[in-house]
């Protein structure tokens, strides 16, 4: 049981993350989102520190704001 409820809190999770990367009210929209989820799934791929994996994301998005 305990295996199950794991399995649907990450599902859960993954479900929220792509909802609030990629919908606006009820639009799809690609933005800077996108990228700062890009930047942090590379550096959480490459076995980063957390912190540094949230300011690399962060960094992305405002890069990004600024340029578009």
């Amino acid at each position: 049981m305990a295996r199950i409820a794991g399995a649907i809190t990450v599902a859960l999770l993954s479900a929220l993350t792509v909802m609030n990367t990629f919908a606006a009210g009820t639009a799809l929209v690609l933005d800077a989102r996108l990228a700062a989820l890009g930047v942090a799934a590379l550096a959480l791929g490459l076995r980063l520190p957390f912190l540094l994996v949230v300011v690399l994301g962060a960094a992305a998005a405002e890069l990004v704001r600024w340029w578009g």
